[in-house]
């Protein structure tokens, strides 16, 4: 098989050599070899131009600063579908649309469509007589939530606005209140935000009550609570009988170690479960409804652990 091998490539071997005697003898205008001529990259089109369609407060500057492109640069769609993402979680707007056309050999116009969010021009409330306009804000603020104006209107920080609102109410035994966002028109893509409130009158705690406990009775353990009572004759004016998530934490270790005295270690405080019960369910306002909170608590006792007789005998 070798041998055949260096035969074929003797064979062509000659075959050449007698073909460029032929091209010798026939002389230039013999036909002559030359490299395949590989045609160049065509050259990328470039941004000329950027319009903005339907913004007044979104500018080709916005734009560009968003999308990470410029007049001059060169026309990179992946580049500009990876900063799609980076726009539309600006939160400026409600519909985003990117979109191009080639306007000279080499040129392309960026054309972005936009409905633009309005724009918050200011924050007030209503129904507020309990808590003033300004102690509202104050306790606001010391919650870490501020009502921010001329940003862009969005209605997950109306129900983040809304809720550190119902907490400030529900710290100050105004557990039944209601709020509600208003939004009105107040100029040319401009909103009024109005926080309608329904205070409601104080709840206090109408009744403690435990699940899951056997040994010892609910009157028992409610006496093992220090911060949080129920409402009675002896308690009209007590601050105790307004339910609050901090001071229920104090109280959970308070029972924890009244369990633990007892010989219950594995004792385990659940979360309580806070319900408000309309006494006047058809008043027309929370304060007519006339609500009682019922606090329930469970708790899972384990087993008791015993210390036995020790004696010593010498």
């Amino acid at each position: 098989m070798a041998i055949a091998v260096v035969a074929f490539a003797a064979g062509v071997a000659r075959a050449d050599d007698a073909a460029r005697a032929a091209a010798a003898a026939a002389g230039s205008d013999a036909p002559k070899a030359t490299a395949p001529v590989v045609p160049p990259e065509p050259a990328k089109p470039i941004v000329a131009e950027i319009k903005v369609v339907g913004g007044s407060t979104i500018t080709a500057d916005t734009v560009e600063y968003y999308l990470n492109v410029s007049k001059g640069d060169v026309f990179d769609p992946q580049a500009i579908a990876k900063s799609f993402r980076r726009f539309w979680d600006s939160g400026l707007v409600e519909d985003l649309k990117v979109e191009y056309e080639d306007i000279a050999p080499g040129k392309v116009r960026l054309i972005v469509t936009v409905r633009e969010r309005p724009i918050v021009t200011e924050f007030a409330f209503a129904g507020n007589k309990k808590l003033s306009t300004s102690t509202l804000r104050e306790k606001l603020d010391t919650a870490n939530v501020t009502l921010k104006r001329n940003v862009p209107l969005r209605s997950s920080e109306l129900k983040r606005i809304k809720q550190a609102i119902i907490d400030v109410y529900a710290k100050e035994g105004y557990a039944s209140a209601v709020v509600e966002p208003a939004v009105s028109e107040d100029g040319p893509n401009q909103r009024k935000v109005t926080f309608r409130i329904d205070e409601g009158a104080k709840v206090k705690i109408g009744e403690i009550r435990f699940e899951g406990n056997k040994i010892f009775s609910d009157r028992r353990l409610r006496m093992a609570l220090k911060k949080t009572k129920q409402k009675s004759i002896f308690r009209m004016f007590s601050k105790k009988t307004i339910w609050s998530k901090e001071t229920w934490g104090e109280d959970s270790e308070n029972l924890k170690k009244f369990y633990m005295n007892h010989g219950y270690k594995d004792i385990v405080v659940g979360e309580p479960k806070v319900e408000l019960i309309a006494r006047n369910p058809g008043g027309r306002t929370q304060k007519e409804k006339k609500f009682r909170m019922v606090v329930t608590i469970p708790v899972q006792e384990g087993k008791q652990f015993k210390m036995g007789n020790l004696s010593i005998t010498g």
